[in-house]
């Protein structure tokens, strides 16, 4: 997630942003209106992003672990008798 700046009629406004994936295409998604002044929209998107952080995963959702990644107990057994010689 990022903080974006807007200027409509010459005034600066303040938007919490983040990034999805539709297909093939990054697109950018309104999380929230965070205000005219970015000391206040700063605070107010962090609030906002730890708030998504403890809710059911939101922001990065924790990957499931892959089998493919483990190293399987022959592969350790090889390395361990190149270790050896």
């Amino acid at each position: 997630m990022f903080i974006v700046k807007q200027k409509i009629s010459g005034k600066d406004y303040y938007y919490l942003r983040k990034s999805v994936r539709e297909g093939s295409k990054v697109k950018s998604k309104y999380v929230a209106y965070l205000g005219k002044d970015l000391a206040e929209a700063e605070k107010k998107a962090a609030e906002i992003i730890e708030k998504a952080k403890k809710d059911e995963g939101i922001i990065n959702p924790e990957p499931e672990p892959s089998k493919s990644s483990n190293v399987s107990e022959t592969d350790k057994l090889i390395n361990e008798e190149k270790k050896a010689e």
